[in-house]
């Protein structure tokens, strides 16, 4: 929904509110599963709970830009990088495998040996 005020300028109150809770959707419905998923990819015992983080913000060593990851899972030596979208569009993947994927290893050295897997969580 947008607000128009009387003077003609545009408001995007609600718009503004709807992305910021389509925000959280990572930290409120995908993170809590992330454990489960990561388990349909290696054996986890029923007691142990996979490490779990979100909205992870990393320094490029390099080149010092920042980037953001949804969220981050692990256990042993499998990593689950989650990225959330409202619509996944085709050219969402390719650019995921390049922009995230491919370089997540620079952003999280403490990776570099464990077995990488990305996923997307689809909110639209």
């Amino acid at each position: 929904m947008i607000k128009h005020n009387g003077n003609g300028s545009t408001h995007r109150v609600e718009l503004g509110r709807v992305s910021a809770k389509m925000g959280t959707f990572a930290e409120d419905f995908v993170a809590p599963d992330m454990g489960n998923i990561l388990g349909t990819l290696i054996p986890i015992p029923s007691e142990v709970k996979p490490l779990v983080n979100v909205r992870i913000y990393r320094r490029h060593p390099e080149t010092n830009l920042i980037i953001e990851f949804d969220a981050v899972a692990d256990y042993g030596d499998v990593v689950l990088v989650n990225e959330t979208k409202n619509t996944l569009r085709p050219k969402d993947i390719p650019h995921f495998i390049k922009t995230k994927l491919t370089p997540f290893r620079l952003y999280f050295p403490e990776y570099a040996h464990h077995r990488l897997y990305g996923l997307f969580a689809i909110c639209g």
